[in-house]
């Protein structure tokens, strides 16, 4: 009865099979990572998963189950399909675009994505139901998946056929037959020397009228990195004017022409008297910018006179209590970056106050309440108040870029700061992405690629991917952003050692930090010859013959001081010095 009764209801296949199923370890799925990732992102054709499958099973022998597949992308994070956060994210790149007028190609996977995707995405999901309820999903629109990328593109009337925007060098007026940058006079180590030596001056001031110099001095055009779109060129006379002599003096004074120099500070301070009076909506802006870009030329002595008789100029003027005297002040109060001086004790609840006050008088979107906003921000990362700076910044950056423009040193320099916000609280891949994609990409929108902004801007990425590296795990990963830093600081190292001065601050600020991660990788015989790659660098092109040979040869004497420097003393010296972050 029992075997009838068994014949007559017979055991499933599936409790008959006999399971044979084995798991695949993740050193194996591993070994067939970089190949599965390229099949599953292939666009001519597209490949379904049961062809991918098919592939690895002929090519490679590689035969995991269905289940199998689909546990291991879900690991990987591999998927044609949008989830919620994903489309809040393009969203709002794409709405960010077009707030800006830009032409943007976003990309989900390397496949692009456009406003008809959303579109569709919305009509299919019940979880929201318009375009403002999916950006409510967007938690901080600067840290995004590394799925989801984006370029910004130039309108077609801007170049032909299209293409990757890329800034053209600004057109110089030749004036001197001179090498570039090149000192008429040997450069000083002395502690007591006045200025450092960047640039030549344009023409001899002896021998020229002061306007026939303003008409020509291409080398002021390019410290300004004036371009035909450039803001300040354009919209704001005075101020233009007072960069434009303070570059003047930067130049004569780091030639020796103290009287030229001189007399162009104190054309600079007549000029900013008409600011506070005529524009002072700009009195702040303008000290911001020339603060930005004088660091980036290693010009502090030069900016800290200026901001002397800018301070004087706003006393006499608008008085000590006034909030633009006070920004002043502060401004005044920043040591320059990579400096031994700690912070100063900003006060920051007189740095709100002045915001207060300017939002209250002349908006709270106006420039000056802008400017003032930014330095509460900074003040409170400087005192490592950072979850309060990184609210401020994050709220501050569509203002700056509409009220300033996208490419603006103050939108930038609001930017660089949140980039640096996350770097000091363990968002590095956050800071890197952000400075790499925005901060960069802006600077090399406004600047020539041989402006020292560019370099402040790629030296500070350097440091980022140092920081990455120090706390990867992966091998792999580590090597490649220490390889990825290495490559950048040699290259910032070798421009600033060439055009800004074996002795400036900024090319020793450089030079430290590439030292440094020689010797963390126990590179220890490249670390202590890193001098005279430097001294290589600085030697006029006469004198480099038999490459580092000419080393053994020269003179001690004609050497600048920090090239002087035995191992020893480096070591010593980097042990004393914080760095620069």
């Amino acid at each position: 009865m029992a075997e009838a009764q068994c014949r007559h209801h017979p055991k499933t296949r599936a409790s008959c099979r006999e399971r044979t199923t084995r798991s695949i370890p993740a050193e194996v799925w591993e070994i067939h990572k970089e190949t599965i990732k390229r099949l599953f992102h292939q666009r001519d054709p597209e490949l379904s998963l049961k062809e991918i499958r098919e592939r690895m099973t002929i090519e490679h022998n590689f035969q995991p189950t269905t289940k199998q597949w689909k546990i291991q992308l879900s690991r990987w994070n591999l998927r044609r399909n949008m989830n919620l956060s994903d489309a809040a994210q393009i969203l709002w790149l794409i709405r960010d675009a077009e707030t800006r007028h830009i032409d943007r190609q976003v990309s989900f996977f390397d496949s692009e994505k456009t406003r008809e995707d959303i579109k569709n995405y919305l009509k299919k999901t019940t979880r929201v139901k318009s375009e403002e309820e999916l950006l409510q999903h967007v938690i901080d629109p600067l840290t995004r998946p590394d799925y989801i990328t984006f370029k910004d593109l130039l309108p077609p009337s801007a170049a032909e056929g299209g293409g990757t925007h890329v800034r053209q060098a600004p057109v110089m007026v030749p004036i001197s037959h001179e090498p570039r940058h090149q000192p008429t006079q040997p450069p000083t180590t002395s502690v007591d020397a006045h200025e450092y030596v960047i640039v030549s001056p344009p023409s001899d001031p002896r021998a020229a009228s002061s306007t026939e110099d303003i008409k020509t001095s291409a080398w002021v055009m390019e410290m300004l990195g004036c371009v035909p779109e450039s803001e300040e060129a354009e919209h704001h006379l005075k101020t233009h004017q007072f960069l434009w002599k303070c570059c003047e003096a930067c130049i004569y004074l780091g030639q020796d022409f103290t009287v030229e120099g001189q007399q162009s500070i104190n054309d600079a301070a007549e000029i900013y008297e008409q600011i506070l009076i005529l524009e002072p909506v700009e009195s702040l802006t303008v000290l911001n910018n020339l603060r930005a870009l004088f660091d980036a030329y290693g010009q502090r002595r030069i900016t800290d006179r200026i901001f002397a008789v800018a301070l004087k100029a706003a006393e006499a003027r608008i008085r000590v209590d006034n909030p633009i005297t006070q920004s002043i002040k502060f401004v005044s109060m920043i040591p320059e970056q990579g400096s031994r001086t700690g912070p100063a004790a900003y006060d920051i609840s007189l740095l709100k106050n002045i915001h207060r006050r300017f939002a209250d008088t002349v908006g709270n979107l106006s420039k000056l309440a802008l400017t003032a906003q930014f330095h509460v921000a900074w003040a409170l990362a400087e005192t490592k108040q950072y979850d309060e700076a990184k609210e401020i910044l994050m709220h501050l950056q569509i203002p700056c870029e509409t009220v300033f423009g996208p490419c603006h040193i103050q939108t930038i320099g609001c930017i660089a700061t949140l980039a640096r916000v996350y770097h000091a609280t363990g968002q590095s891949i956050s800071a890197e992405r952000l400075l790499r994609e925005t901060v960069i990409a802006r600077v090399e929108e406004r600047f020539s690629s041989s402006h020292p902004y560019l370099w402040e801007a790629k030296n500070r990425q350097a440091l980022f991917l140092i920081k990455l590296a120090k706390t990867e795990s992966d091998p792999r990963r580590k090597k490649l952003y220490e390889e990825n830093a290495e490559d950048i600081l040699r290259r910032i190292l070798e421009l600033r050692t060439r055009e800004l001065g074996a002795n400036n601050p900024r090319t020793t600020i450089t030079f430290i930090a590439l030292r440094r991660l020689l010797l963390r990788q126990n590179r220890r015989e490249e670390a202590n010859t890193l001098s005279q790659w430097c001294a290589y660098l600085a030697a006029p092109p006469g004198l480099r013959v038999g490459l580092l040979s000419w080393i053994v040869d020269v003179d001690e004497s004609s050497r600048s001081g920090w090239l002087r420097r035995t191992p020893e003393a480096e070591r010593s010296e980097d042990a004393d010095r914080p760095a620069e972050e």
